[in-house]
């Protein structure tokens, strides 16, 4: 068995976790633990920050590559003549303000 770091677990600690697993739960001891009845101030994901993730885009030959790895000019292909030249349009108006 593999824990999931990739380590294996020790042949002792195996075997107590087997033995554990073959015991029915009428065998447990819950004496020394007390039993939750009220649950009126339980609040879900208290601990529970989620993963950061990169978003911000990368500059990749002078055009924008983001996440997915698709580029402008793979985005522009995708557009029809008139559409390229639209945009095309629109961004040499851009830069002229600049």
């Amino acid at each position: 068995m593999k824990l999931h770091n990739g380590d294996t677990i020790p042949p002792e600690m195996l075997e107590q976790v087997q033995a554990l697993e073959a015991m029915p739960d009428s065998a447990i001891d819950f004496s020394d633990v007390p039993e939750a009845l009220d649950w009126s101030k339980a609040t879900r994901g208290k601990y529970y920050r989620p993963m950061k993730k990169q978003i911000s885009e990368e500059q990749n030959g002078g055009a924008n590559v983001g996440k997915a790895g698709r580029g402008l000019d793979e985005l522009m292909a995708e557009l029809s003549a008139e559409d390229r030249a639209a945009v095309r349009a629109q961004t040499a108006a851009l830069k002229s303000k600049i």
